[in-house]
C-alpha cells in the first residue's frame, strides 16, 4: 500500500509540521476487494470506506463487510483523530476457509520542535485483537533516536494519558490500528489526541488570549473531540470548567 507524503510550512513559532501520511483501508476477502483513501495535505482528513458483498456459507448467504471511518484534524498545536472500524465475515461453504472484513486506519505526522514544549497524549484503549491485527501509538525523537512513548499490540489493552516536555529536534507521531472481522457484524471505535504546547493556548496563535476561549467554546459546541479537555471520552460541561481553570492559570 502506498501513501501520499506531504511537506508543509511552519504551523507555529514552536512547531514546524514537516510531513504527513494518513490513510484508511477496507478489504473484503471473499471478493478480493480492497480500497484505500489517503490525505493529500495537512487539511482535515474525513473519509469513509464501506465495502459489502455476500458469499455462500454452510447455512446460506453470509455478508462480508469492511468499513473504515476517520476524522483526523491537524492544527497549530494538536494532532487528533477519531473513527470507527467495522466488519463481518464467516466460513465459505465450498472450501471451509474463513472470509474476513479487514479495516485499518493509519496516521504518521513528522514535525520539528523549535523550542522546548509541553505535550499531552491521550488515546482510547485498543480493542481485543486477532493474531493478524495490529495496534501502535508512538512518539519518537528522531534527532536523538529515542522513543518518547510507545504502546503496541504486545502490551495489555490500556487507556493512554501521558505528558512531558519535548526538547528541540525532529519527532514523529505514529498511530495505527487494524482489525479483522470474521463473524457476525461488529465495530470498534478508535481515537487519539496529541496536544503540543500550553493546552490553554487553544489555537496556538500569538500566545494566550481571549480568542483561545472563543475558539475552545466553538469546538465544544461543534462536539469536536479536541474540546474533550478532561480526556473523559465525551464532550460535556466539565470540559468547559477544566478549560477555564487552565485558561485563568495561564501559560508559562
Amino acid at each position: 500500500m502506498s501513501l501520499l507524503f506531504c511537506l508543509a510550512s511552519t504551523a507555529g513559532a514552536d512547531i514546524t509540521l514537516q510531513a504527513q501520511e494518513r490513510s484508511i483501508t477496507a478489504a473484503t476477502t471473499s471478493d478480493g476487494n480492497v480500497q484505500t483513501a489517503t490525505a493529500a495535505s495537512f487539511a482535515p482528513f474525513v473519509q469513509t470506506l464501506n465495502l459489502s458483498t455476500t458469499f455462500v456459507g454452510p447455512n446460506g448467504p453470509v455478508t462480508n463487510v469492511a468499513i473504515s471511518r476517520i476524522d483526523c484534524q491537524i492544527d497549530p498545536n494538536s494532532i487528533r483523530a477519531r473513527g470507527n472500524l467495522a466488519g463481518a465475515g464467516g466460513v465459505l461453504a465450498s472450501t471451509g476457509e474463513v472470509e474476513t472484513g479487514d479495516s485499518k486506519a493509519s496516521v504518521l505526522i513528522t514535525f520539528q520542535v523549535n523550542t522546548p514544549i509541553e505535550f499531552n497524549l491521550t488515546a482510547a484503549e485498543r480493542p481485543e485483537l486477532h493474531p493478524t491485527d495490529s495496534f501502535i501509538v508512538e512518539i519518537k525523537d528522531i534527532t536523538r533516536n529515542n522513543r518518547v512513548f510507545k504502546v503496541d499490540s504486545n502490551d495489555p489493552p490500556q487507556m493512554v494519558n501521558t505528558s512531558g516536555t519535548l526538547q528541540p529536534g525532529q519527532y514523529w507521531m505514529k498511530y495505527r490500528i487494524e482489525v479483522t472481522f470474521d463473524d457476525l457484524p461488529a465495530s470498534r471505535d478508535f481515537g487519539f489526541n496529541l496536544t503540543l504546547g500550553c493546552r490553554a493556548d487553544f489555537n496556538g496563535i500569538d500566545g494566550l488570549s481571549v480568542q483561545d476561549l472563543f475558539d475552545f467554546l466553538g469546538s465544544w459546541f461543534a462536539v469536536d473531540q479536541r474540546a474533550d479537555f478532561d480526556n473523559s471520552g465525551a464532550i460535556e460541561p466539565q470540559d468547559i470548567l477544566e478549560y477555564l481553570n487552565n485558561w485563568f492559570a495561564g501559560c508559562p
